[in-house]
């Protein structure tokens, strides 16, 4: 049987520096793993968030579907389509206007804060449905920017209205 067999010969000459010299290489390879090369890194990144970009467009347009304002509230929709294009017409003009730079930026930025505050009521429409407060909610930020934009525009002299 196999079991039973010795190696009773004597290993060749310099095989316990070799051995060693071998044992050494290891254990510094050990010590200091080897380094990922940085152009692979950046292929895992690109790839991983170009993988992560397109699952969050599929979702948006998975989602876009069924939160269509119009779907939810054909009142809060047609609010929409009648009052923001007049306040974009305002805001064009007032952006237009460059001689008063503070009155230009003070209301542009008042603008900003009334659009901000009307998204999240639209976005609480979308979410809870449709209920009279925020559909009155909605009008009067609309109302209110739109009054807001024609006294600005009140202020800036003819020439510079569209």
């Amino acid at each position: 049987m196999i079991e039973n067999k010795f190696d009773i010969y004597e290993p060749p000459h310099g095989h316990e520096e070799r051995f060693l010299q071998k044992l050494k290489q290891k254990n510094t390879e050990m010590q200091h793993p080897p380094k990922v090369k940085k152009h692979l890194i950046r292929k895992m990144l690109h790839w991983s968030g170009a993988i992560a970009a397109s699952v969050i467009v599929m979702l948006w347009l998975l989602t876009k579907e069924t939160t269509s304002l119009e779907k939810i509230s054909k009142t809060a929709y047609q609010s929409e389509q009648y009052y923001l294009p007049l306040i974009q017409k305002n805001i064009k003009i007032i952006k237009s206007y460059s001689e008063n730079e503070k009155l230009t930026k003070d209301a542009l930025h008042q603008l900003e804060k009334m659009n901000k505050h009307y998204l999240e009521i639209r976005q609480k429409i979308i979410v809870e449905g449709q209920n009279k407060q925020l559909l009155n909610a909605m009008v009067v930020n609309f109302d209110t920017q739109l009054t807001f934009s024609n006294n600005i525009i009140a202020m800036i002299p003819q020439k510079h209205t569209l």
